[in-house]
């Protein structure tokens, strides 16, 4: 019975995974359903009941001002109750990739990896799908702070070779005048060894 559920979980990621990969597919022909904020004429807080790509995809073209009113939506919930798909959903936000900074990406981290430790084995099936887009998701900003340490390094090796060039450019100059040092001083004794 195990098994089943783990092949079901793992049918279920695969699905996520796929998708994922063929996100500008999906831009191009998703239907996005409708997303109910405060302040948007709605009144007080509903809960929201997309899945977990829904979500996302709404977070890739939703404006500034709407993240800003999901991001309070969010804060308001977290505060009142303990909600996996909140946080996860708070964590998706930090990070979407145009509105994110390295300190959002870690605190989405943060948050992800709290969820990643609660057992969801009898949590309902829209919080585990969220579970797993977050495991995804962590990988993934993981790979992004990766990349970013790999920039820096490739910049502060840069910047070391551009100071090495430099020396040697300086000793390569000292070298050329201590030959040219020598070779007058070569000169000079020739001259004075002619009668």
């Amino acid at each position: 019975m195990k098994y089943l559920s783990t092949a079901h979980n793992n049918h279920r990621l695969m699905k996520i995974v796929l998708i994922l990969l063929s996100f500008p597919w999906l831009l191009s022909c998703a239907v996005i359903a409708e997303f109910n904020t405060p302040g948007a004429g709605n009144a007080g807080n509903k809960t929201i009941s997309l899945s977990p790509l829904e979500y996302f995809i709404w977070l890739k073209s939703a404006s500034a001002e709407e993240l800003v009113i999901e991001k309070i939506r969010l804060d308001n919930e977290k505060q009142t109750g303990d909600s996996a798909v909140n946080t996860i959903q708070l964590a998706l936000l930090l990070s979407v990739p145009w509105a994110s900074t390295e300190a959002t990406e870690r605190d989405a981290m943060e948050l992800i990896v709290v969820e990643l430790a609660r057992d969801n084995s009898f949590a309902e099936a829209k919080q585990q799908e969220y579970q797993t887009l977050a495991g995804i998701w962590f990988v993934l900003l993981e790979n992004r702070k990766a990349l970013r340490e790999a920039e820096a390094s490739q910049q502060s090796d840069q910047a070391e070779l551009e100071v090495l060039h430099e020396k040697v450019g300086q000793l390569e100059k000292q070298i050329e005048g201590l030959t040219s040092i020598e070779q007058n001083l070569i000169e000079r004794e020739q001259l004075q060894g002619q009668p």
